[in-house]
């Protein structure tokens, strides 16, 4: 008998070590997330909390025992403290209730939440205790305002060219015009479809990071008097002036990639500046290296927003003359960086931008 009272003890001992061996690994699990996880009294009354909750509370005293609407950061925003109390009593009736909302987290900064309140049953069926999260979903949130932009945005700059074609298409179906009336309205027509093919093109290429260089040997004096040629004979309302080193400046690289670069910084530098009825262009010759350089005089951009430039779908400031799906600028730095460069930006606000990228010349190619 007493052997048996020995072993029994012994098991006793041991499954109370599995418990709280087995304990501790949850312990350990829900404290690794990033994720505030309190379980409480149906009154909403602290019985634990994980690693995650106990170290938002900056009082750093022991929240046991507290009332969960009475922590940091539930007690910075009022609205929360009400829609968790509401939820609180709602769940006391056995209902998991669930809600967004934007926290304040201190005086001046707010995070998306998503919050739920889950009851836990006891053998007689009674709300014996709940379990509230907070799941930070700020990214998330970022991300479909991004999404809902992009498409606002998309189908603005769709509209405007289709919206220009179809009176131009209408003005020629009257069969009015003077032949010279009619190809000046196609060369229009063409221009407008030229946009389009650019931004499907451009939304095909965000996610392309593979595509491969087709390099060959070429001058980029030559090859940027042909852009701005080409520019100006579309686009006569605003002067270009190009300034260009007396010998080739000749390069390796892809030259149709690197005539979109030019193309984008061109138009551009016209974009954003409508109230200036000139921009300069420049090469100029760095010695073993070579800069393409264009320079407006328009709206500038604020020093807090340059680092944005380059990123998906960033445009370039919030002023009134911005548009665009703000992909150019994107996918033309990711060129240039296949080229080992980058694009580089000087700008003031109310003064004006000067973007710029260096190339390597080749030395032995005859000027």
């Amino acid at each position: 008998a007493i052997d048996a009272l020995r072993n029994s003890k012994m098991q006793i001992k041991k499954a109370k070590e599995f418990l709280e061996n087995e304990r501790f690994k949850v312990q350990k699990i829900i404290d690794t997330l990033y994720v505030f996880i309190v379980l409480v009294t149906p009154e909403g009354e602290i019985i634990e909390a994980n690693k995650a909750t106990n170290e938002l509370e900056k009082s750093n005293k022991k929240i046991i025992g507290k009332n969960i609407t009475n922590i940091y950061p539930w007690s910075y925003s009022k609205e929360v403290v009400q829609k968790l109390r509401n939820a609180i009593t709602e769940a006391q009736l056995g209902e998991r209730i669930y809600f967004d909302e934007k926290m304040r987290i201190d005086e001046d900064s707010f995070i998306d939440v998503y919050i739920s309140v889950t009851p836990i049953f006891n053998k007689k069926n009674e709300v014996e205790s709940l379990i509230v999260t907070a799941t930070d979903i700020s990214d998330t949130k970022h991300l479909e305002e991004k999404k809902r932009d992009f498409i606002s945005i998309v189908g603005h700059e769709l509209k405007t060219p289709l919206t220009s074609l179809k009176g131009y298409v209408q003005l020629l179906r009257r069969n009015e015009m003077k032949d010279g009336e009619k190809s000046e309205f196609l060369s229009h027509i063409d221009n407008q479809l030229v946009k389009i093919d650019n931004l499907i093109e451009n939304i095909q290429s965000v996610n392309d990071d593979s595509f491969n260089l087709n390099q060959s040997n070429f001058d980029l004096n030559s090859l940027t008097a042909e852009i701005v040629d080409d520019y100006l004979t579309k686009n006569k309302k605003k002067e270009i002036n190009l300034n260009l080193p007396p010998k080739n400046q000749v390069v390796n690289g892809d030259k149709v990639e690197i005539s979109k670069v030019i193309n984008q910084l061109i138009s551009n530098s016209v974009r954003y500046s409508p109230k200036s009825e000139k921009i300069n262009i420049y090469i100029e010759d760095l010695g073993k290296k070579v800069r393409f350089k264009v320079e407006d005089f328009g709206v500038g951009i604020p020093e807090k927003e340059i680092s944005k430039l380059f990123q998906k779908f960033s445009n370039k400031n919030s002023n009134k003359f911005n548009h665009g799906v703000g992909l150019g600028l994107y996918l033309s730095n990711e060129i240039m960086k296949k080229h080992g460069s980058v694009i580089k930006v000087k700008s003031e606000v109310g003064v004006g931008s000067t973007f710029y990228f260096d190339l390597l010349k080749l030395e032995n190619e005859k000027n």
